[in-house]
């Protein structure tokens, strides 16, 4: 593809990274009607697992992309308890748990239309690709690297590379997106650098199968199963797909990359507490970090994902709040590209999802430093007065110092809010209060609108994508407003709620809700200028005539 060939047809957004997020931004996108390429080195399948939570918030935006109910089917059987165990090893002394229930058990949940889901990403990110390879707006390239790129100032240009091949070519774009991991190329090309305490240790994963793990064992099935010895946290063995095939991770030696085979074997039977059968599927080092990007954006080059942000695994946030990147940076895409969208409006990009990320990796890393700090003996294995003193003393640690935190994050999944976005009208205390002790559905401007039913298989959740959404309560009414909005070319709709069902959810007359789904603006009249309350939503600096 030459230059000019390229520009003649050039796709709107050139996206380089086809994980998940920038899988989820194609589809996104696409779902707007807005022509998107995606470059991806490697080839489209996923042998090993990385990441095994899909949470509430991201299984709502699966929801949006059609794929939540093929998620639910290959994700952890909803029959097994979502279990946390502590202990010396699965055939040793348990510590502490915490007892969560079954997903059937969970049953509907009055906050949300999808709870969060153990998933693997080698089953998650297969979806994303096959939904992405239905929808025409988006190319997928796999194989293919992107060498460098020039921001012309209105647009950009790539150079790429079949890897399979060696061919190279260049690609015009209006926007490119590096979505391509902790070492992203794209990031480093735009000199925005990372800010953090950097890395928090160095981890080997061993990936093994064995057809019934929890009948070598008295614990029963728990997801996640912590391992204590005599120096404290040793490991985690954690269930993949909650039938054969597991994961247990744990801090490489000093000076070591790796490990040998006769190694990761011999702590797979630590880990258990005697030999078992097993099949070594995978030995893969890595490094936890805990970083986020001074910058999102610069110029026309955007960064999203493990590119702009790094954290620690304890707590599944690291694909999730790349995926809140993903929808955040999406609409704002869609809204400027078809011209509803105001100059300022790809600023907030990073206005809104840099404060969520830096808060999210805080969390993270708080979480894993409470790992570190718990306290190892030898009498953690005795039979003794003094190892039941110490087991205790875990046991006590745990379950008083916040440890279900990691697990019971609602707050943090669902609560977040957009405090100091340019975009947000009425910010007030309530605004200000991040959730992160839990989860209260709220309308407060910069969050999630909330969730209730209007149909019985219809969320407000699933209202809130196509544009702006006026949430009118009783007979509140404003045809100003559907004026003004045609009059800007803004895609616009009015959805009324009962009195009775918005009680406690929707606490004012009026609520503008974003293409994302969060809270933009709200008052209970409608007597204003709505012109001015779409431009500053919508980006517009000074109101648009």
């Amino acid at each position: 593809m030459s230059k000019r060939e390229a520009s003649k047809d050039k796709p709107a957004v050139l996206i380089v990274g086809g994980g998940p997020v920038g899988l989820a931004l194609g589809v996104d996108l696409a779902l707007r009607g807005i022509r998107t390429v995606l470059v991806e080195r490697r080839k489209p399948t996923i042998g090993l697992p990385k990441m095994n939570m899909v949470n509430a918030r991201s299984m709502e935006f699966s929801r949006r992309w059609g794929i939540a109910d093929q998620a639910r089917a290959i994700g952890c059987p909803g029959n097994l308890p979502q279990d946390v165990l502590f202990c010396t090893s699965l055939c040793g002394y348990e510590l502490a748990r915490f007892n969560y229930p079954s997903y059937d058990e969970r049953g509907e949940l009055p906050y949300t239309p999808e709870g969060s889901r153990r998933i693997s990403q080698m089953d998650y990110d297969p979806l994303l690709i096959e939904k992405a390879s239905s929808l025409p707006e988006i190319t997928l390239v796999h194989e293919t690297d992107c060498l460098d790129f020039i921001d012309n100032g209105d647009f950009v240009t790539a150079r790429l590379r079949d890897l399979r091949t060696g061919a190279e070519y260049a690609i015009d774009c209006e926007y490119l997106v590096g979505c391509d991991g902790a070492e992203s190329g794209i990031r480093a090309a735009t000199g925005i650098a990372m800010n953090g305490p950097g890395q928090l240790s160095r981890n080997v994963n061993l990936i093994f199968s064995t057809p019934d793990l929890v009948s070598q064992h008295d614990k029963g099935f728990a997801w996640a199963n912590w391992l204590l010895g005599e120096n404290g946290y040793w490991g985690l063995v954690v269930s993949v797909d909650g039938r054969v095939m597991w994961r247990l991770s744990i801090a490489l030696p000093k000076d070591r990359d790796t490990i040998e085979e006769a190694e990761a074997r011999a702590l797979i039977d630590k880990a258990v507490g005697r030999p078992i059968e097993f099949e070594l599927h995978a030995i893969l080092p890595w490094v936890r970090r805990q970083l986020v990007a001074d910058s999102y954006r610069k110029g026309r080059v955007f960064i999203a994902g493990d590119a702009a942000h790094v954290m620690s695994p304890t707590g599944g946030l690291g694909m999730n709040t790349g995926l809140g990147d993903a929808v955040d940076l999406s609409w704002k895409f869609a809204a400027t590209i078809q011209g509803w969208g105001g100059p300022d409006l790809l600023d907030s990009y990073d206005a809104e999802r840099r404060p969520i990320a830096a808060k999210n990796v805080a969390e993270a890393g708080d979480n894993f430093g409470k790992l570190r700090a718990l306290p190892g003996s030898p009498a953690i294995f005795e039979d003794s007065e003094e190892g039941r003193a110490f087991r205790k003393r875990i046991n006590d640690i745990v379950v008083t110092g916040g440890y279900e935190k990691e697990y019971e994050q609602e707050g943090t999944v669902l609560g977040y809010r957009y405090t100091d976005s340019p975009l947000v009208t009425g910010a007030d205390d309530e605004t200000d209060a991040i959730q992160s002790d839990g989860y209260t559905p709220s309308d407060a401007p910069g969050g999630r609108a909330p969730h209730l039913w209007v149909e019985p298989t219809v969320s407000t959740i699933d209202m809130f994508w196509s544009g702006m959404t006026l949430v009118c309560v009783g007979d509140a009414d404003a045809p100003e407003a559907a004026r003004i909005a045609a009059d800007m070319s803004i895609p616009f709709q009015v959805l009324r709620l009962a009195p009775d069902k918005a009680e406690g959810l929707f606490t004012r007359a009026f609520t503008l809700v974003r293409p994302d789904g969060h809270v933009a603006w709200r008052a209970d009249t409608g007597d204003r200028d709505w012109r001015s309350v779409f431009a500053q939503a919508l980006g517009f600096a000074p109101v648009p005539a």
